[in-house]
């Protein structure tokens, strides 16, 4: 697996290993930054949205998975926010296995409450 650097309309890549955990206390948590993007400054909440390619894909989750994410500022005028996310082992193993088996948004909400699109691609699933 891969962090991203993502603008919203990109079409990054992610890999997820099946029975692996991605957890910020391991510092292993998937973050998707924004360097080189213009993400919104007044960001309260951030989610991970996983949707199935197929419908039929045969995983426990047929329907779209929202996993809530943390927003970490780095604190410079000009350095990369990142939006965080925690997979655990448990969740992995939820995931059907394929090459792109799952669409992603990582979706943020404003301090106004609309809600933007800071970025999206691919997850593979091995």
């Amino acid at each position: 697996m891969k962090n991203s650097s993502g603008c919203g309309c990109a079409d990054s890549v992610i890999t997820i290993f099946q029975g692996d955990a991605y957890l910020a206390i391991d510092d292993r948590a998937l973050c998707i930054d924004s360097a080189g993007c213009a993400w919104p400054p007044a960001m309260v909440a951030v989610s991970l949205i996983l949707d199935p390619v197929s419908g039929g894909c045969g995983c426990p989750f047929n329907s779209a998975i929202a996993i809530d994410g943390t927003i970490i500022d780095s604190g410079a005028a000009a350095g990369p926010i990142k939006a965080c996310f925690d997979l655990t082992s448990e969740r992995t193993n939820q995931l059907a296995l394929g090459h792109h088996a799952y669409r992603y948004r990582v979706v943020a909400q404003t301090i106004n409450g609309n809600r933007v699109t800071l970025d999206a691609g691919r997850v593979s699933v091995r």
